[in-house]
């Protein structure tokens, strides 16, 4: 796969980087994807100005954009987010390591891998590590802790969820997940949250960290994760999610992978459409709008496929902007 994109033309290059979202957008069989930007204003979606990996990841903290690149390349791109287009660092994180996010932590930088038993700080000078973090006693039975997401938590500290998912026996999550706090200054955990099963991180209103599982959507606190919102309320698992106008668009999925939205506004949730599309990411938009990935499925049309604005208030959804490749991930930079 690799001979195989470097073999290709490069997309044409962009004037410039005007639009207010990040996507990445990813061939339907998963062989190479790019990155664009879309302008939610007018709804203007620019050219691709750069090819990427098939399983590529987006992340950004304050003037840094990080395109994490996966499926066996398993390196970090450092853009800077006034010029995506510019490259100011690139890295890699370990033969088979599968980075999943950048959070700045303590001068440095956490990335959890998804293959490993341990969480690197990078620098940002060079990227290269300056300490790692034990997290191998929390495995589950295979071994491995799946670290998938992180949230900042403080100048020195930050979050972590581990699935604890069961390769040897399908994949299977175990009934208890686990959420970390790592302190980054001494690269050491300090304290251990069970979840519901397979939990993932979400920034909520007021970057308040919510825990989303198996079982519904969490507050942590620093006393441990407190139950909030059940499936049931949500429509789904809660699986991604943005902050407009301090409402929280959330993605949600059921256990047999029907995916839909949902709007939090304080304690009121309002149920959104349904989709047949996989919906893999959601970002807020300049316009008061979240904008929720949406890709094609088997059975699904590809006309249902692209980028697809919610009303965060209504939870209504408005026409789908359709990309030239499926969309992948987005954010806003």
């Amino acid at each position: 796969m690799i001979l195989w994109l470097a073999c290709q033309s490069p997309p044409p290059e962009a004037d410039a980087v005007t639009g207010d979202l990040l996507v990445a957008t990813v061939a339907s069989d998963f062989g190479a994807g790019t990155l664009t930007s879309f302008s939610t204003s007018d709804e203007h979606l620019e050219p691709a100005f750069r090819t990427t990996s098939g399983d590529p990841a987006l992340a950004a903290d304050g003037d840094d954009v990080f395109l994490l690149q996966r499926l066996g390349i398993d390196t970090i791109d450092v853009l800077d987010s006034d010029d995506p287009r510019s490259v100011r660092l690139s890295f890699s994180t370990g033969e088979r390591s599968n980075p999943q996010t950048v959070v700045a932590c303590g001068g440095r930088w956490l990335v959890p891998l998804y293959e490993r038993t341990s969480l690197p700080l990078l620098s940002p000078a060079t990227g290269h590590i300056l300490a790692e973090v034990d997290v191998a006693a929390e495995a589950d039975a295979d071994g491995l802790p799946e670290a998938a997401s992180a949230l900042p938590l403080g100048d020195d500290t930050a979050l972590v969820a581990l699935q604890r998912l069961d390769r040897t026996a399908g994949w299977a999550p175990d009934p208890v997940g686990r959420v970390v706090t790592v302190d980054c200054a001494t690269a050491v955990v300090t304290h251990v949250h069970e979840t519901g099963p397979n939990p993932v991180l979400l920034s909520g209103p007021d970057a308040v960290p919510w825990v989303g599982s198996e079982t519904g959507l969490s507050i942590w606190t620093e006393e441990g994760v407190e139950p909030w919102l059940d499936v049931d309320a949500l429509g789904g698992i809660p699986w991604r999610a943005a902050v407009v106008g301090g409402r929280a668009v959330i993605i949600t999925r059921t256990l047999d992978w029907t995916w839909g939205v949902a709007c939090i506004d304080g304690n009121q949730v309002v149920q959104g459409p349904r989709n047949p599309a996989f919906l893999p990411s959601v970002a807020a938009g300049i316009d008061g709008r979240a904008w929720v990935a949406a890709r094609p499925g088997f059975g699904v049309d590809p006309g249902e496929a692209g980028l697809w604005p919610i009303d965060p208030e209504s939870c209504e959804a408005g026409a789908v902007v359709p990309t030239d490749l499926p969309p992948y991930d987005l954010i806003s930079p």
